[in-house]
């Protein structure tokens, strides 16, 4: 019972942390054309 929790609990986190990376990956982006854009 406690493994499968922990399996789980590890899988959501693993999915968490995909999510995370992609939204810093778009956040990255919009902030390099953000600054693109005051340099003009």
């Amino acid at each position: 019972m406690k493994e499968e929790y922990m399996e789980e609990v590890e899988k959501r986190l693993n999915r968490l942390l995909e999510i995370n990376r992609r939204l810093l990956t778009h956040l990255e982006e919009i902030n390099r054309l953000l600054s693109e854009r005051q340099k003009k």
